[in-house]
């Protein structure tokens, strides 16, 4: 069964012993730069159990043959699932996924019911973890108009925690895509076509980048220009949800100007520990979990 799995990933050096238990991250490549399989295998030794997380590069044409041989591989424990398979992994799921995944509409975990269990479950943890970050970070941000610049995966998981802590009338989704309009609707916030928003950003206190500008071959963009930043409040605060780089060109260019920022490295740590305890619940203490990963 593991060989019909390396026979359909991409990284080609990937070994998976017979009967070794895994979990794995599921993306494009993974292998080249997920933080995920760091965290997960400082856990896993920390807490003394035979497993490892292992880097699925995964073409999208063979994605849901892979979904179909780890579904039924019960060494196969669970796992992450990261760009750019998001949406076709919550399709594959066919309604089998939490509560809170079908308020944001995608998944980026997979784990099991319990040991044993035939078929896997979806759920997602980028928004607790993106809300959870921000408000330790900013205890002082308690209402204000917020800017939320892309709606993809992560995007939308963001949108849903941000709406209902702050109320979704305070928040405007930009985006290019008009289905993301359904979602501002259902969640009660605004929603603006990217081309439309012009220089007009004086009433937003809070900037959340969830595009992809600022990341990898990306990574000399940013997502506004700098006639943008003209009209912006002082001490704006500029979250992007990117960690790596850990300072992308809006962040610099923000703190150059005086305004507030803050990266995604702690949001991705904590939906890495959130992920890791739906996958090992034997695990309940999150902060322990946290706490392990970041040793």
């Amino acid at each position: 069964m593991n060989n019909k799995i390396l026979k359909l990933i991409e990284n080609k050096n990937l070994l998976i012993k017979d009967n070794q238990i895994f979990t794995a991250i599921i993306g494009s490549n993974p292998s080249k730069n997920a933080r995920s399989p760091i965290l997960w295998n400082k856990a896993f030794n920390k807490f003394n159990k035979e497993c490892k997380m292992l880097p699925l590069d995964i073409n999208e044409k063979k994605l849901i043959s892979l979904l179909d041989q780890l579904n039924i591989n019960q060494n196969f424990l669970g796992g992450s699932v990261t760009i750019p398979h998001k949406t076709l992994v919550t399709q594959w799921l066919n309604g089998n996924i939490s509560s809170e995944a079908k308020k944001i509409g995608v998944v980026n975990c997979l784990y099991r019911s319990g040991t044993g269990s035939n078929s896997l479950l979806g759920t997602n943890t980028d928004g607790e973890a993106a809300i959870s970050t921000f408000s330790k970070k900013f205890k002082d941000f308690k209402s204000g108009n917020i800017l939320q610049l892309g709606c993809g995966g992560a995007g939308k998981a963001v949108a849903t925690f941000f709406s209902k802590k702050f109320e979704g009338r305070n928040l405007t989704i930009l985006s290019r895509n008009d289905d993301d309009k359904l979602l501002a609707t259902k969640l009660n916030c605004n929603w603006i076509f990217w081309d439309d928003l012009g220089d007009n950003l004086e009433k937003f206190n809070l900037i959340i980048n969830c595009t992809s500008l600022g990341f990898d071959v990306n990574d000399k963009k940013m997502p506004l220009s700098t006639k943008q930043f003209e009209n912006l409040k002082k001490n704006t605060i500029f979250f992007d949800i990117i960690y790596n780089p850990k300072q992308t060109l809006l962040l610099e260019y923000a703190s150059k100007l005086g305004h507030r920022t803050f990266n995604g490295l702690n949001m991705n740590l904590e939906q890495a520990a959130l992920a890791f305890r739906y996958v090992n619940t034997e695990y309940k203490n999150l902060n322990l979990i946290i706490e392990a990963m970041n040793e």
